[in-house]
C-alpha cells in the first residue's frame, strides 16, 4: 500500500520516533517477549504488548485514541516486503 505523498513526512517522523522509543525499551523486552508485537504511542511513549500487531494496536488505541502509533515485532523484525515476495513467488 502506497503512502500518499502529503503524508510521507508524518509517517517517516512517526517511524523515527517509534524506533527511538523501541531502542530505549529493547533491553527490557528482548529476549523474553521476542516474537510478540508492540504498539507504541509516539507522543507519550506508552506501549502495549500482545500476540499480534493488530491486537497491540487495538489495546494502545483504546488507551490513547489520539496521536500516532508505531508497531513492530519484538526481537528480530521480519522484512514484510521480502516475506510477501517469498510467499507469492515474486522476484525482488
Amino acid at each position: 500500500m502506497a503512502i500518499p505523498e502529503e503524508h510521507e513526512e508524518l509517517f517517516a517522523d512517526t517511524a523515527r520516533r517509534g524506533k527511538a522509543i523501541y531502542e530505549e525499551l529493547k533491553a527490557a523486552l528482548e529476549p523474553e517477549q521476542n516474537g510478540r508485537a508492540i504498539a507504541i504511542h509516539v507522543d507519550t511513549g506508552e506501549y502495549a504488548i500482545a500476540d499480534t500487531p493488530s491486537e497491540a494496536r487495538r489495546q494502545m488505541h483504546e488507551r490513547r485514541p489520539d496521536g500516532m502509533l508505531f508497531s513492530r515485532t519484538i526481537g528480530v523484525e521480519t522484512n514484510q516486503g521480502l516475506l510477501q515476495r517469498i510467499l507469492t513467488g515474486s522476484k525482488p
